[in-house]
């Protein structure tokens, strides 16, 4: 995502092994200001998909500021 690669990655499968249209990824990755991390998960449910986003800060005393998309594939 935008050339960063992430620290890390869990991949879950909601319902059966393989099953990618019931999957679960979450992502960990750093970005170019200090202290500040990007949280993402991405859920894909019976075909309906969405990505959360959470800014993760080194300062507990931080306001949270999260993001939810509807996720659309692009033909």
């Amino acid at each position: 995502m935008n050339n960063a690669k992430p620290e890390s990655q869990k991949v879950t499968f909601l319902k059966q092994k393989e099953d990618y249209n019931n999957i679960k990824v979450v992502w960990r990755m750093t970005t170019s200001q200090p202290g500040l991390w990007i949280a993402m998960e991405y859920i894909k449910r019976d075909g309906k998909a969405f990505l959360n986003t959470q800014q993760l800060r080194a300062s507990m005393n931080a306001p949270k500021v999260f993001g939810t998309y509807d996720c659309v594939r692009i033909k």
